[in-house]
């Protein structure tokens, strides 16, 4: 049977397990409402008749090694705008959400359940406890809490959270939301997602994460740095489109220079994204030298309204925003700073000891993956998103003649995306988390189309 992922031309829906995470953020004291209502523990559900409700392919998350059994005929979605590393929407209607949190402190159950209570309360003051069990959810301690809520139009719905402790200060949550005439419906497939959630054990995380090193390396190791360090100072043109229509573009170089006294390869990456009334406007260089010992790069963004037809000293317009960040390595120690609306963050840390790829070559070897054995293969790099270094994965797939496919992990808590190649490593087609897909186009195109100037 043909395998549509080789096949650009169609819709790519991953089946069950598309993803879009989000970086975690610090659990108690800054989680949102939203966010803490998915959280309540997890019980030691027995697998009922509910569980043939249940897609017999697992949606897996990396990081914590985290899966889970999704109901059929929902839509996944990852990397959603409230922080849920996944989104399941059922079309009886109801949704399930998981969350991952980090904290800075140790967490205990108690207080864990104590500030989801709370937390609720303060949406929903009038939220009523239906029930509260403490039982266990892969092996770990959890706990799980139904509420009985009233929105502000007087409907009446019933949130279900479950909760579990991965380590001291990491928690999954699992969130219900719920009419409550679809309620006693819902709960037994709801409880059955829970007692199919799987949390692999660190050991086997480690020992899986450090064979996906090895054959990066080896991969990396089976080629000339010539090939790797090539600049064919070709500009490269995409569209960036969203539900057939045209978005955004971007455009990518890679050029010969010379910083801080020493010969390199620097990419540029130029974009526009337009979200709603926003348009986010995007410029950034990486800079790595011959010898990887030293590396640069600058990202700056900046947000203003599409169309702005208020006079300038207009004081309801919206002000233009911008985010600049700058990284620095010299040998093994990295140094970024970045500068946002709210202030300036420093930050710094040594490279891994092995597996490591400076940022500017994550886009120069992007290309030679169509050339790569098939299978799976990783190592560490610094993404932008998530301000750190992360494991990136690349699973490379043949399918005959058709074109190679890449999907790529940039971390393990962010979405993958699905990119179709040439075997001369061309582009053909790429495909991010969020739907948006990016095609090779002209530059008279997106000139004509976006009003660029020469």
């Amino acid at each position: 049977m043909t395998n549509p992922r080789h096949n650009p031309e169609k819709t790519f829906v991953k089946p069950t397990t598309r993803r879009v995470l989000t970086k975690p953020r610090a659990w108690l004291g800054v989680l949102s409402v939203a966010t803490l209502l998915t959280v309540c523990a997890t019980p030691s559900f027995a697998a009922d008749d509910a569980g043939d409700k249940l897609s017999n392919e697992r949606w897996h998350e990396r990081g914590y090694g985290l899966s889970l059994r999704p109901p059929l005929g929902a839509t996944l979605q990852e990397l959603t705008a409230d922080d849920a590393v996944l989104r399941m929407a059922s079309p009886e209607g109801y949704g399930v959400k998981v969350f991952i949190k980090k904290s800075k402190t140790d967490l205990t159950m108690p207080v864990i359940k104590r500030t989801a209570i709370d937390q609720l309360r303060t949406v929903y003051p009038d939220a009523v406890i239906l029930s509260q069990d403490d039982n266990a959810l892969a092996g770990r301690k959890g706990s799980t809490i139904y509420f009985g809520v009233v929105d502000n139009k007087d409907h009446k719905w019933v949130v279900g959270q479950a909760l579990v402790l991965v380590d001291p200060r990491t928690v999954v949550m699992l969130q219900l939301d719920t009419s409550k005439e679809l309620f006693d419906k819902v709960k037994p497939t709801y409880e059955a997602i829970l007692a199919s959630v799987e949390l692999e054990p660190p050991q086997k995380l480690d020992e899986r994460n450090g064979k996906l090193i090895e054959a990066g390396q080896a991969w990396l190791k089976s080629m000339p740095d010539s090939r790797i360090f090539r600049a064919d100072k070709k500009e490269r043109w995409y569209r960036i489109v969203l539900n057939n229509k045209d978005v955004g573009y971007m455009k990518q170089q890679s050029t010969e220079q010379e910083v801080m006294g020493k010969k390199g390869i620097r990419v540029d990456v130029q974009a526009r994204i337009q979200i709603g009334d926003n348009a986010y406007d995007s410029l950034s260089n990486f800079f790595v030298s011959l010898d990887r010992t030293s590396e640069v790069w600058s990202v700056k963004t900046t947000t203003r309204a599409v169309e702005n037809r208020k006079p300038v000293n207009d004081k309801s317009a919206p002000p233009n925003m911008s985010w600049v960040e700058t990284g620095v390595r010299d040998g093994k120690s990295v140094s970024v700073v970045r500068q946002t609306p709210s202030g300036r963050d420093e930050a710094k840390w040594d490279i891994p000891d092995k597996g490591y790829v400076s940022a500017a070559e994550v886009y120069l070897i992007a290309p030679l993956l169509a050339d790569a054995p098939p299978g799976e293969l990783g190592y560490y790099a610094y993404f932008p998103a998530t301000g750190k270094i992360s494991l990136r994965t690349e699973k490379i797939e043949r399918g005959g003649a058709a074109p190679v496919v890449v999907t790529s992990e940039p971390a393990p808590d962010q979405g993958e995306q699905v990119s179709w190649y040439k075997a001369d490593g061309e582009l053909i087609k790429r495909i991010l988390p969020e739907g948006r897909t990016i095609e090779p186009a002209t530059p008279g195109e997106l000139k004509a189309r976006w009003g660029l100037r020469d």
